[in-house]
């Protein structure tokens, strides 16, 4: 996991050349062991790093032999890495973190903050990101969670979220330090949902986060993640839901119903594939429509749909399968992502674009 992905750390010459913060570097070397993070070290400051082993290790001793292999390591390591993407460069003085300028260390907390993963739901979310991913990725996820290079953070939601975004913003001068290396260590993965005068488009508040995170660019761009579907189970495959999902049941009335709301849902006659990956999913058709009964009147039964009420992404439906879908959502259908089987790579394959599976895990192991 280096090359194209990691933070990347280049160091200053008068670095290796003062007699301030041993410890720190010490910290910084041991970080950059080429499977997390990178050391870029010119030849020169190869050389400098070198005398600087010297002057702090015992020839012989353990510490040494370790330090010389975490240069080689990362000499080998870097040979063609590019510096695109998060890097900082340690300084002896003068944090700037507008260019990701930083003394030993600020450099060495940075580098040992795991990465936290801000989502709306720690549990189902999580399950969805390594469900997501390719094998191989998803080891190299599982193996990074494993090792603490990476944790999950609850959002509470997408407000939530957004108020925890806006807390970084303001004038580059008042923002802590400890809040910069949270913001550095940080990655966000949020829904899009569905704006209420045309589902097909981004909520108001997921683009009101969508719009604040593109605002943090310091010391490099927050990495956010704005679904492309609505939500996560938006993602789920036709196949779980016929199968997992129907089986769910806990009475022969609601296998009837599960049924019924997956023909609905997937057969030729009901909803269109762009439909779907925009459809509310937790609520139905109905969930989208406003109550407009007088209060006085909410205790009967609403009226039927027309297709009228519905967004123009979901007219067109035979009055069966409209009523159908208008009942219910599939509740508890974000959980499949999180139980063994129940979504297969074959399946989750035929349902979402290779290019998009990739860009999202990409996002995170570039960071890692």
């Amino acid at each position: 996991m280096h090359g194209e992905s990691d933070v990347k750390v280049g160091v200053l010459d008068d670095v290796w050349l003062s007699s301030t913060s041993p410890l720190h570097m010490l910290a910084v070397l041991e970080l950059c062991d080429t499977r997390r993070h990178l050391l870029l070290l010119s030849p020169k400051g190869r050389k400098h790093a070198l005398d600087w082993v010297d002057a702090h290790a015992r020839d012989g001793s353990a510490l040494k032999v370790q330090l010389m292999h975490v240069l080689e390591a990362n000499r080998r390591a870097g040979t063609n890495a590019s510096t695109d993407g998060a890097m900082i460069t340690v300084v002896a003085d003068g944090t700037d973190w507008n260019m990701a300028r930083l003394v030993p260390p600020l450099a060495s907390r940075l580098l040992r903050r795991p990465l936290k993963l801000l989502v709306e739901n720690s549990r189902n979310d999580r399950a969805f990101l390594l469900k997501l991913a390719e094998p191989r990725a998803r080891r190299e996820l599982d193996m990074a969670i494993k090792a603490g290079w990476i944790e999950f953070e609850m959002g509470g939601g997408i407000h939530e979220i957004h108020q925890r975004l806006l807390g970084f913003t303001g004038k580059a001068h008042q923002i802590a330090d400890h809040l910069r290396i949270e913001l550095a260590r940080l990655w966000v993965m949020f829904d899009r949902d569905a704006d209420l005068n045309d589902r097909s488009k981004e909520s108001d508040r997921s683009r009101q986060v969508r719009e604040c995170a593109a605002q943090l660019t310091i010391p490099w761009p927050l990495a956010a993640h704005q679904l492309e579907r609505r939500t996560i189970e938006n993602y789920v495959p036709a196949e779980t839901i016929r199968g997992w999902w129907c089986g769910q049941a806990r009475t022969s009335a609601d296998r009837i119903e599960r049924e019924q709301l997956a023909k609905g849902f997937l057969d030729s006659g009901g909803l269109a594939t762009t439909a779907r990956r925009f459809y509310n999913m937790k609520r139905g058709l109905r969930g989208d429509v406003p109550d407009r009964r007088k209060k006085e009147d909410r205790h009967t039964t609403r009226p039927p749909l027309v297709d009228g009420d519905l967004d123009p992404l979901f007219r067109g439906l035979q009055p069966a399968t409209r009523d159908c879908l208008a009942q219910r959502g599939f509740r508890g259908l974000a959980d499949a992502f999180g139980e063994v089987g129940a979504v297969s790579d074959r399946a989750l394959a035929q349902e979402v674009a290779l290019g998009e599976r990739r860009r999202l895990v990409a996002s995170i192991l570039e960071r890692m």
